[in-house]
């Protein structure tokens, strides 16, 4: 070949390699940016698929924030940006590039940076991000009907947002449900947070809605929240009802039977075991029934609970009352030091672990304290897990938190991993021996652990 040619050739193959490089692969999107004083990674799921963990994807920051990704969706679609402080709706769509830019500390004052695509759609998921109204659910003193009517207000200036948007119509549609779902959670929150047993008509209207929409259930996450309440409240007050008439009834050993009973929709039902299967569980006092109830009325395919629920069926087997309990070593104590389990024994270990983040860890906190005050044979012993230990610290002191307190570094699993621990608060009672009285006690202000520190011999100084 002549050198004519031969450049003629080399010049083809730039070029094609050139174009073949310029294109965008079809379903994919270039994601592209600048956090600020964020953190090292970023965590992008649809928004539609939120609990499917092989759909989210960790994009990586460099030490000066930026990052740069290609990633394949399958259509147009929300999707959620977690930074860890903020968490923002996004709207990607195949074969399109974004590009976001922010500061983290002046995300609420400034705002965020956006060039690429679908600008007008983004700036309003970021905008209702910056300017969220629905925040507040204990009322901070309003009465209900007060507090009804300002979340109105808000629910209506949101929906008028929408109105005037450039979103698509279907995107307009979306986040009109949203929004109205948003504000049916706040108001369930409100109820239940203040206890409110018999709630006015008009809320109760507002709430009697259709339980069983998967379509929706799917969508929006508050209506995910409102049907996981409105069906617990069920079982507890169906579970009350029974137990009137059948003192031996317990509400954990037939949770399973009795919520598979009232949900005629196969994917609501699978998805809401997924959520009271494990909890119940370590509640039951037969756990071999409950595990097959578990696999009777279970339908799904999801094989991360059916591995759950093996795993937590047999270490629950092996968590008997006299056997040894497991052991931790080397965490930190709040006043200094380390501490082992073994470091206790000699007398009985009543175990707390709960988080900074965990509300009804902080509910339990004054009935705890009157425990401590009462029994002083016994070792409250507080172990903080999956936590931050600087609001940890800051915690104990502005509550005052008495007991031994101990830090967990997530490097501390063990313990928690032979105690089939997936959720918080958890109570455990160890004998002076280091043996297991009962793994899952009662929670500090029922009654009912009083009578098992009786029924071990625990004496009250009351």
């Amino acid at each position: 070949m002549n050198r004519t040619k031969l450049f003629s050739s080399l010049i083809t193959l730039i070029l094609f390699i050139n174009y073949s490089f310029s294109q965008e692969k079809p379903g994919y999107v270039i994601l592209s940016g600048t956090v600020k004083n964020g953190n090292e990674t970023l965590e992008l799921r649809p928004i539609y698929d939120i609990a499917n963990k092989s759909k989210r994807r960790i994009i990586h920051l460099d030490e000066n924030g930026n990052f740069f990704d290609t990633i394949n969706i399958e259509k147009k679609e929300l999707y959620l940006i977690s930074d860890k402080t903020n968490t923002l709706k996004f709207y990607l769509s195949p074969s399109k590039k974004y590009s976001i830019e922010y500061d983290l500390k002046e995300f609420k004052n400034k705002g965020v940076t956006l060039k690429g695509d679908d600008i007008a759609i983004n700036e309003y998921f970021i905008d209702k991000a910056r300017n969220q109204g629905l925040s507040d659910y204990n009322g901070d003193g309003k009465s209900e009907k007060e507090f009804r009517n300002s979340l109105n207000r808000i629910k209506e200036k949101q929906l008028e947002r929408v109105n005037v948007s450039k979103l698509p119509s279907s995107l307009k549609t979306h986040e009109s449900n949203s929004i109205k779902y948003e504000y049916l959670g706040y108001l369930d929150l409100y109820i239940r947070f203040n206890d409110i047993d018999t709630p006015s008509v008009e809320s109760q209207n507002e709430l009697n809605i259709d339980y069983l929409n998967e379509e929706d259930y799917v969508k929006h996450v508050f209506y995910k929240d409102l049907l996981f309440s409105y069906y617990r409240t069920k079982l507890v007050h169906n579970g009350a009802a029974y137990k009137k008439l059948n003192p031996s009834y317990s509400l954990a050993q037939n949770a399973i039977k009795e919520l598979a009973s009232m949900i005629s929709n196969e994917y609501i039902k699978n998805d809401l075991i997924i959520k009271i299967a494990p909890h119940y569980l370590e509640e039951s006092k037969n756990i071999e029934a409950y595990y097959k109830d578990f696999k009777k009325y279970y339908t799904g395919n999801d094989t991360r609970i059916k591995v759950k629920m093996l795993d937590l069926y047999t270490r629950f087997g092996t968590l008997k009352k006299g056997t040894p309990s497991p052991k931790f070593t080397n965490y930190k104590n709040y006043n200094g030091g380390v501490n082992s389990l073994d470091d206790f024994k000699g007398k009985f270990v009543f175990i707390d672990i709960w988080a900074t983040w965990c509300g009804n860890c902080k509910n339990q906190m004054p009935a705890l304290k009157k425990l401590e005050e009462e029994y002083k044979d016994i070792v409250f012993l507080n172990i903080a897990w999956k936590d931050d230990e600087d609001k940890w610290r800051k915690t104990i002191r502005r509550e005052s938190l008495t007991g031994v307190q101990l830090f967990a570094t997530k490097k501390d699993n063990a313990f928690f991993e032979e105690y089939g621990i997936y959720g918080i608060p958890k109570y455990i009672l160890i004998d002076p021996k280091g043996n297991i009285v009962d793994h899952s006690t009662p929670r500090p202000s029922d009654d009912k652990l009083k009578i098992l520190f009786k029924s071990v011999g625990i004496e009250s100084l009351l």
